[in-house]
């Protein structure tokens, strides 16, 4: 059982650790992870479990000072999940 809270109109809903992301492309992906010592780990699968992705990055691969982890994992999870 997935319990969600927040509002319909945001991106991201939360509850016991387990987190709905919508791509871009609209899909929904179900997720968990966090960071440690600068490096990121997130794993996220489709409701159905069919297709998932566990990733791990070091914080130190970002470009430059402005491009956030996090986002280099969601542009990750948005290839993985929206094709092409």
């Amino acid at each position: 059982m997935i319990l969600k809270r927040g509002s319909a109109d945001r991106q991201k809903q939360y509850g016991t650790g387990v987190h709905d992301l919508k791509l871009t492309c609209g899909v929904t992906v179900h997720s968990t992870g966090g960071m440690f010592n600068g490096s990121y780990t997130y794993a996220m699968s489709s409701r159905d479990g069919k297709h998932s992705l566990a990733i791990n990055m070091n914080g130190d691969w970002a470009k430059d000072k402005t491009e956030q982890p996090v986002n280099l994992l969601i542009e990750a999870a948005t290839a993985e999940f929206c094709g092409d």
